[in-house]
């Protein structure tokens, strides 16, 4: 009897819920990629219409001008009352600002206040980032005249610096932002719950089918020696295993492109490796516990949902209170998602490579433990049985 093929061909027959746990994970994680790219990310400029009339005529009224036009439209809208009104109804002009009759003179005195009109269209918001910009403006424009420059030099001080202040929080914040980043930390996190989810419910059935007493004998008959079962059954569980990792990481080259091939995706994936090998020897000492396939669902739930709340999965390891965190320490998915946290300086961790395999080391420990319970155990099984 060739073992390799009745694996799989049990396998088949047990495939459908682990593609239910892998097909509900990867639309959550389309949804969360789609909702990241459909939103601002990080800071960007949003340009206003504004009509300027510029009632001081002075260098510094027209440093302010200049100011104001780096950073928006300026739109020309007549004189008249009812002509601005409309420009503003019509959405011609965001902000209609006037720059009063002694600025200058204000300025050089020491007077921040009522410097400027500004009529907007009532109940929205739009003044407000031209407001924030006049009165960041103004008040270096008053520590540059209470240092000894005139109106009109801290005005062109205070241009320059506010120009080169904006350009570095474009540079840092536009383009990939940390949003995707954290997109991709959230994938990885909830790889503890789906590869305990998708395994146990995958990989449980088909080795409980195998240790069947009726299949078993048949082995037993077939004239396989015991390495050869052993072998047999090893290479099929690796197969299934790479599989479901393979799909699960080609899934996420697939959301997150070639950041999947950075620093922080290649360790991130080297983590969910180590990870999967430890639920694969967890399916194996479960399987040679050998419990009813009934309750082999609720026995995934268990493991699954109980590891994934006690080590940081759903909740964030910070939060957890200390018991908590005590007895997450004592399974595999704490140090997992240590690791994940460490990797995208998540929850307080900074990246450290030896904090990290530090993890790793934790991770391949808990996978020889149990990989060394599980032969005695079945060795004891097997002499029980004869």
């Amino acid at each position: 009897m060739k073992i390799f093929e009745s694996f799989m061909k049990i396998m088949r027959k047990h495939l459908t819920s682990s593609l239910i746990y892998i097909t509900i994970f990867l639309i959550i994680g389309i949804a969360m990629t789609k909702s990241s790219s459909d939103k601002d990310i990080g800071y960007t400029a949003r340009r206003l219409n504004v009509s300027i009339t510029d009632l001081d005529d002075t260098e510094a009224s027209r440093a302010a001008v200049d100011f104001i036009a780096k950073n928006h439209d300026i739109v020309e809208v007549g004189e008249d009352n009812d002509e601005r009104l409309d420009a503003l109804y019509y959405g011609n002009a965001s902000v209609i600002l006037t720059i009063e009759k002694g600025y200058s003179e204000k300025l050089e005195g020491g007077g921040t206040t009522g410097l400027f009109t500004e009529i907007s269209v009532p109940g929205t918001n739009t003044s407000q980032l031209l407001d924030s910009q006049l009165n960041r403006y103004i008040s270096l424009v008053s520590a540059g005249v209470a240092g000894g420059k005139t109106p009109a030099e801290a005005s062109v001080k205070a241009s320059e610096a506010l120009s080169r202040e904006i350009e570095t929080v474009m540079f840092k914040d536009v383009g990939e932002g940390s949003e995707k980043e954290d997109v991709q930390y959230q994938y990885f996190k909830y790889l503890a719950y789906i590869l305990v989810a998708v395994l146990m419910n995958g990989l449980c059935p088909i080795l409980l089918t195998l240790r069947k007493k009726d299949i078993h004998n048949r082995i037993s008959c077939s004239g396989i020696s015991s390495h050869s079962q052993l072998m047999q059954i090893s290479l099929a569980t690796l197969i299934f295993v790479i599989g479901v990792y393979v799909l699960l990481i080609g899934a996420g080259v697939a959301l997150f492109g070639g950041d999947m091939f950075t620093k922080t995706g290649l360790l991130s994936m080297l983590n969910a490796f180590v990870f999967i090998i430890v639920v694969m020897m967890i399916c194996l000492f479960v399987s040679v516990l050998s419990p009813a396939m009934t309750t082999l669902s609720m026995i995934a739930n268990v493991v699954g949902l109980g590891m994934s709340f006690l080590c940081g999965v759903f909740v964030p390891q910070n939060y957890l209170g200390d018991t908590a965190l005590s007895i997450g320490k004592l399974l595999p998915t704490y140090w997992y998602v240590r690791a994940s946290n460490i990797i995208m300086e998540k929850e307080g961790e900074v990246l450290s490579y030896g904090n990290f395999f530090i993890c790793v080391g934790v991770q391949i420990a808990f996978a020889a433990a149990l990989f060394c319970i599980t032969l005695v155990l079945s060795k004891n099984r097997r002499q029980s049985e004869i």
